[in-house]
């Protein structure tokens, strides 16, 4: 069985991420070092699918397991949701050498990041992400949150997990609609910083819509090692480096929020990529056919790339002014400048952002 398997190295912890095919029931085996009992927090969804075999891999390691289940969806990502993890640990006795199991997707992993960097004021942490999206970004780089009424992630830590392993056979029981919003993170790191990343997917789009788990694999990796080269320079986005990671966030984020959550992450962040490239075309530092080439990519996966009727633009505005890259009244972004090439700028006032909706002609900007 073919694993791949690099390190993420930076200032607060080295770790490994572990890619692979049907390694659920291996993950006691492949975990380095003593984790204590397993604390595994998953969602109801997953949980009826895969839990099993998780408890069974760990069990033959000899890993005591603890479990606990919160509700699927966005709509839970709250500080209710973390107390309830808190109740959990102490009712369970759970000790700083014990490791926290985030079994799930990037909801999950947020909400159990942020519990396991401060109950106890930090415990071990294991992400095993089941989604495409939380294999491809939210696993790796040790950003935790939870969403406030107010914003996205406005609660939040930074804190490197002990280890990632993704096993890309989960994402065979990923709805579809699941699957293609997590390829927007997949294309959002050839369009940000490598080209040859973007032919690629442009290139196997039918392989990659079929679930080809070797083509999986290599994207997973692929994606992941971008991330981690990115981590590795600004692990707590002190640099202005690691905030390209964000293209496409702030528009979408605001997106999500409008929807009530009905919109997924993925379809979101596909419109905010193509808003914030209409941005950088209006400032004159991206030509507007490479505007053209996110449209039709994003398109041809299957992504949205216009606001939807139901959202109201001019609320997308006020719920930016939350936006954690906002400084004094403005908003810093990430602005594309060519495919593959990304620089943080200034772009405007909040209040001067100019979001349009579009009902038919998507090469206006």
């Amino acid at each position: 069985m073919t694993l791949s398997r690099f390190n993420v190295r930076t200032d607060s912890k080295v770790y490994p991420v572990i890619i692979g095919q049907d390694i659920i029931d291996r993950i006691g085996d492949l975990i380095d070092g003593s984790i204590g009992r397993g604390f595994i927090v998953t969602d109801n969804v997953i949980s009826e699918i895969y839990l099993d075999s998780l408890i069974q891999g760990l069990k033959s390691s000899g890993i005591e397991t603890v479990t606990k289940v919160l509700q699927a969806g966005e709509s839970f990502k709250t500080l209710e949701s973390v107390k309830v993890l808190y109740d959990f640990l102490a009712n369970e006795l759970a000790s700083r050498s014990d490791t926290l199991i985030a079994f799930g997707g990037g909801v999950i992993g947020d909400i159990a990041g942020f519990v396991a960097s401060t109950f106890k004021r930090g415990m071990n942490l294991v992400h095993v992400p089941t989604t495409l999206l939380a294999q491809v970004d939210s696993a790796v780089g040790g950003k935790t949150g939870v969403n406030l009424s107010e914003g996205k992630n406005l609660v939040g830590t930074f804190y490197q997990p002990n280890a990632v392993i993704a096993d890309v056979c989960t994402l065979k029981s990923l709805p579809l609609d699941d699957f293609v919003a997590g390829l927007a993170e997949v294309i959002k790191y050839g369009v940000i910083m490598d080209h040859e990343f973007f032919q690629f997917l442009i290139d196997n789009k039918d392989e990659i819509l079929l679930r080809n788990p070797e083509l999986i694999s290599a994207i997973v990796e692929r994606a992941l090692r971008n991330k981690a080269q990115i981590v590795e320079e600004d692990e707590r986005e002190e640099k202005g480096r690691r905030e390209i990671l964000n293209f496409g966030h702030t528009v979408g984020h605001a997106i999500e929020i409008c929807s009530n959550h009905t919109i997924l992450h993925g379809q979101a962040v596909a419109i905010g990529m193509v808003e914030e490239a209409r941005i950088a075309v209006r400032m004159g530092k991206l030509d507007s056919s490479i505007l053209e080439t996110l449209i039709y990519s994003l398109s041809l996966f299957g992504l949205s790339t216009k606001i939807p009727s139901g959202i109201d633009v001019s609320q997308l505005s006020v719920i930016m002014k939350q936006d954690k890259k906002v400084r004094n009244g403005q908003l810093t972004i990430p602005i594309l400048v060519g495919l593959g090439k990304t620089r943080m700028m200034v772009v405007d006032s909040v209040n001067n952002l100019n979001l349009v909706r579009r009902n038919g002609d998507d090469k206006q900007c």
